[in-house]
Order: C-alpha cells, then sequence, then structure tokens
C-alpha cells in the first residue's frame, strides 16, 4: 500500500463525496472500525440476510488505517479508468502539498 501526505479526515471525506458524485451517482458507504476504515464507491453494496453473509461482504470493501488510504483502496478498487485517472491527478496534487509543508530549516 502506497503511504499517502497527512490528510484530514474532512479532507479525505471531501475527496471521496466529489468522487462519488461525479461517477457514481453520489453513492459512498464509510465504515469506521476500531483500526480502520472500509470505502465502498457506488450502490452495489447489499448487505446479506445472515450475520456472516454480512461479514464476508464487509471484508471485502476496500479498506486503509485511514480513511484518506480506505478511499484511494476504493478508487483502485474500481475497474473505470476514468475515476483511477481522477485519482491519479489527485495524488498529484496531495504530494505538491505534502512538499509545500516541509519545513526548509529542518532539510539537510
Amino acid at each position: 500500500m502506497r503511504t499517502t501526505p497527512d490528510v484530514t479526515d474532512a479532507a479525505a471525506l471531501t475527496l471521496v463525496q466529489a468522487v462519488a458524485d461525479k461517477f457514481f451517482d453520489g453513492h459512498v458507504t464509510l465504515l469506521k472500525f476500531t483500526t480502520n476504515w472500509r470505502v465502498s464507491l457506488g450502490s452495489n453494496l447489499a448487505f446479506g440476510e445472515h450475520h456472516g453473509e454480512t461479514l464476508d461482504r464487509i471484508r471485502a470493501i476496500p479498506q486503509g488505517a485511514t480513511l484518506l488510504e480506505a478511499v484511494i483502496e476504493a478508487i483502485n478498487a474500481t475497474p473505470d479508468a476514468a475515476v483511477r485517472a481522477f485519482r491519479n491527478a489527485l495524488a498529484d496534487v496531495l504530494e505538491a502539498q505534502a512538499k509545500k509543508k516541509v519545513d526548509p530549516g529542518c532539510q539537510s
């Protein structure tokens, strides 16, 4: 998994909402657990009739230690090339922002 720049959950939520609105008719499911996040894009998430079936479906949802990581994993999991292109452009912007935050006095 690729490491991600320091981005707040609010920024990651703005990102996933923009992706959901642009590519998935606004449909997104966010799940927060003790140690991770799971993000499902689209309206295809349906929970099973039985507890075990529901757990299997939850386990199949892309996950990350942070909301941003889960969002990126969800985007990477989609077969839509336009969504992945959007993600790649976003990654470039995030990396540029992270470089601007480096304190010049700390560089060697």
